[in-house]
């Protein structure tokens, strides 16, 4: 099977013929004609509309803890394909793991190693075995997250759960269990219980050519190594996320290659993102309250001091000694 993306690329047929006296059919003959073989363009009617797809039934394997079994059917596969290579992009697919926040639209968080620009197809799959196509939402300028959209029409209603977030800093010491999709066998999930042992700034080097990395984020680390997969969430023992498993993409200057690796974001940068999105309000990355109050004073009220004298005379000296004061006084 060949899909054809006729979204990003139309269709057209191309033929190829020789030209000996210039393009007959133009009527085009004589000096400044290119002879020889020439491609010629054939733009193709649209295609038909597409079919009604079937809804289609979705079974999560549940055989975790309590806790990890609750957030297993908000969990899904992310798979991004490059269209255009922009923005430092330095793969033509990605994957990750996806947490769905609202069943009902159809919001999935990931972070930008997964989805790495707006120029792509998005496709996310439930349970290893269901995939509807998605689209971006949100990429955040300077955290690892991004917010996409699937088809929800794909799936029967009920079958896929928003996770429940709870958006309390983690600390030292916090007792969480972390749920994973596999990265073997994405129709099912891992689970580990682990312990945070510290909690750090994430520091993420400039790579040879400008892209997204992260900044100003707080990440958390482990006294066990993670099993091996595609990302996930770490819950707590009523089963809330507390913490999203993301990969963070780095360049390494000695090697000269891009590598990987994960790291554990709190979800209460999650939150002050999806919060306008579930009210379809404008979001925005870096709010800056500003406050201007305007005072309004007359000339006369102006003591200037002689500030436009040039002579260096009385008023000079009163400023000095004003300002010798003021710093006295501190």
């Amino acid at each position: 099977m060949v899909r054809i993306n006729h979204r990003w690329f139309p269709m057209a047929r191309w033929t190829r013929f020789t030209e000996e006296n210039g393009n007959a059919a133009a009527g085009t003959t004589g000096a400044g004609v290119v002879k020889g073989e020439v491609w010629r363009r054939h733009d193709l009617p649209p295609p038909p509309p597409p079919a009604t797809p079937p809804v289609s039934p979705c079974s999560f394997l549940l055989n975790r803890s309590e806790a990890a079994n609750r957030v297993i059917p908000c969990l899904c596969k992310v798979s991004f394909n490059v269209l255009h290579a922009i923005d430092g992009v330095y793969e033509w697919h990605f994957a990750g793991a996806g947490l769905v926040v609202c069943a009902e639209r159809g919001l999935v968080v990931t972070d930008r190693n997964s989805v790495v620009s707006a120029l792509g197809e998005v496709n996310v799959t439930f349970a290893g075995s269901t995939e509807a196509p998605a689209r971006v939402v949100y990429l955040h300028p300077i955290h690892n997250v991004a917010v996409i959209q699937y088809d929800v029409s794909r799936f029967e209603a009920g079958a896929i759960k928003a996770a429940s977030l709870d958006p309390t800093p983690l600390e030292v010491g916090d007792n969480l269990e972390f749920v994973g999709v596999c990265r073997t066998n994405a129709d099912t999930c891992i689970s580990q219980e682990v312990k945070v042992s510290e909690i750090s700034c994430i520091n993420i080097a400039q790579a040879n050519v400008p892209r997204f990395r992260a900044m100003n984020e707080e990440i958390a680390k482990f006294d066990e190594v993670m099993n091996k997969s595609l990302g996930g969430v770490l819950v707590d023992g009523a089963g809330l996320v507390r913490a999203l498993w993301n990969c963070y993409s780095f360049y390494s200057w000695q090697s000269e290659t891009n590598h990987e690796s994960f790291h554990a974001m709190g979800v209460e940068l999650v939150t002050d993102i999806i919060k306008p999105l579930l009210t379809a309000a404008p979001v925005y990355p870096l709010q800056v309250p500003v406050g201007v109050t305007l005072v309004s004073h007359s000339t006369g009220d102006l003591d200037l001091g002689g500030a436009g004298s040039n002579d260096g005379g009385e008023g000079e000296g009163e400023g000095d000694e004003a300002f010798a004061d003021a710093h006295d006084g501190e």
